[in-house]
């Protein structure tokens, strides 16, 4: 299925995650298809750049071009493989024969769940489609740019108290390795839909950027500043490789 929605979400040049958006006022199937379109394309992308060890890049800072490196081996994206469907995903997911896309809502259940949101450590990347990052003129050949890897990533959740459907997310600090400032996320998700705002809040200076998101059966994917998309998975999907 990835295989197939990557063939159709390529697009011209470096504007395959720049041209890709949620569905504004859209919580349904059109907002998880449009997930699975980025997801294709990131996972691809981050695949060929883990190979060519390249592609990697730190925050935008004066001299980025002596910041490059491949990422840890221990922050690699899953696979179709990894990723434990038949757990997370009711049975109605497998094998049917409606047009409702197949994963569609199957999987939201366990993991809008604060067990499945608590257990275990969440990793991943940050995505920057290189013409949002003009001052890297080293690399504008290449269509997406990565920032370093995040890893060891914990939630907390808890009820909302003014809605039932709503859990309330806070993550641990998160070092960043350039010295740019410390961070964590502050955040919500519905239970219904898989639904998200995610709030990356600096430690000491409080900045802020908000971001949509959601919860899908390959993990947390959601928007970042300058075009670029987060996405993250469970650590223990990739232990064993």
């Amino acid at each position: 299925m990835l295989a197939r929605l990557y063939k159709d979400a390529l697009l011209e040049g470096d504007e395959n995650l720049t041209t890709l958006a949620f569905p504004a006022n859209d919580s349904g199937a059109e907002l998880h298809l449009t997930a699975y379109k980025v997801l294709a394309v990131f996972g691809t992308e981050l695949r060929l750049a883990m190979t060519h060890k390249q592609d990697f890049v730190g925050d935008q800072c004066t001299n980025c071009e002596d910041k490059v490196g491949a990422p840890s081996p221990k922050v690699m994206p899953p696979t179709a493989i990894d990723i434990p469907f038949r757990q997370l995903m009711s049975s109605a997911a497998f094998g049917s024969a409606d047009d409702t896309p197949p994963f569609f809502g199957r999987h939201l259940k366990s993991m809008t769940s604060v067990q499945f949101i608590e257990d275990g450590a969440w990793a991943g990347f940050e995505a920057f489609p290189a013409r949002a990052l003009r001052i890297l003129k080293s690399y504008n050949n290449h269509r997406v740019i990565f920032n370093e890897a995040i890893a060891g990533l914990r939630f907390k959740a808890s009820p909302s108290s003014a809605n039932s459907n709503m859990l309330m997310l806070t993550s641990t600090r998160q070092s960043h390795r350039y010295g740019i400032e410390d961070f964590y996320f502050n955040g919500t998700i519905m239970k219904d839909t898989g639904a998200m705002v995610m709030i990356r809040i600096g430690l000491h200076t409080r900045w802020q950027t908000r971001s949509e998101g959601l919860m899908t059966p390959f993990g947390i994917l959601f928007t970042g500043s300058h075009g670029s998309w987060y996405w993250f998975w469970k650590e223990d999907w990739t232990r064993s490789r």
